[in-house]
């Protein structure tokens, strides 16, 4: 988290971006070992420059990215959750939560941005539209098929 919200500071030469991506990629690499699996491939590919070439930085975005998955899985790795690391006593870090849009530090139930919570009722109607099309998918097709039948006698 330290080095994923410091290589997009607002200002910096291509140098130092990569010097600092550079630093926090190597640190990264190191721990992904003990770290949950599916939170180290996510977190490789955030971090991953290759599919970002020429994209624009905007501060803080891949820190918030990364602590979102952090906190969407029951522990980050070798029994850890985000709030064992005492992040808030790190400067940088320190407002995470407001800097991410995060309703708490507390895992699962901080999955939920403001803004998500305030989408989650869109999203509830997705199965009962999914339901209602395939039902209606179903009784087309069959007075469809139904008429050919008639038909033929």
């Amino acid at each position: 988290l330290k080095y994923s919200g410091i290589y997009d500071e607002v200002g910096l030469t291509q140098d130092k971006i990569d010097k600092k991506w550079g630093e926090g990629y190597t640190y990264f690499r190191c721990g992904a070992g003990l770290m949950d699996p599916e939170l180290a491939l996510y977190i490789n590919y955030v971090l991953d420059p290759r599919d970002k070439l020429g994209m624009e930085l905007t501060p803080k975005q891949t820190m918030c990215k990364i602590a979102v998955k952090m906190l969407s899985l029951p522990e980050i790795g070798m029994g850890v959750q985000m709030k064992d690391l005492n992040i808030e006593a790190y400067a940088p870090l320190k407002t995470i939560q407001d800097d991410c849009n995060l309703l708490s530090l507390e895992h699962i139930a901080g999955l939920e941005t403001k803004e998500a919570k305030k989408q989650d009722s869109n999203r509830s109607w997705i199965p009962i539209i999914g339901f209602l099309l395939v039902i209606g998918i179903y009784t087309g097709g069959f007075v469809a098929f139904r008429g050919k039948r008639n038909q033929s006698k």
